[in-house]
């Protein structure tokens, strides 16, 4: 039997203010080159390379990230 850990990703520890600085860089780089209406969470997050529960973890949403 496989172990969980060797099916997935490991992925670093970041703390939430880094997280929350990626994604806000991000947020910015997606309404600057696409618009405001492509800065979907999933796009955000996509591009800071993070998970897209990173944004509702980080923020709450996307209304809080956007503010």
């Amino acid at each position: 039997m496989v172990s969980r850990r060797e099916t997935s990703a490991v992925r670093e520890h970041r703390p939430i203010e880094e997280r929350r600085t990626q994604l806000l860089t991000a947020a910015s780089e997606v309404m600057r080159e696409q618009g405001v209406a492509a800065a979907t969470t999933r796009a955000i997050a996509e591009r800071a390379g993070l998970p897209h529960g990173s944004v509702h973890y980080c923020f709450g949403g996307k209304t809080a990230l956007l503010r």
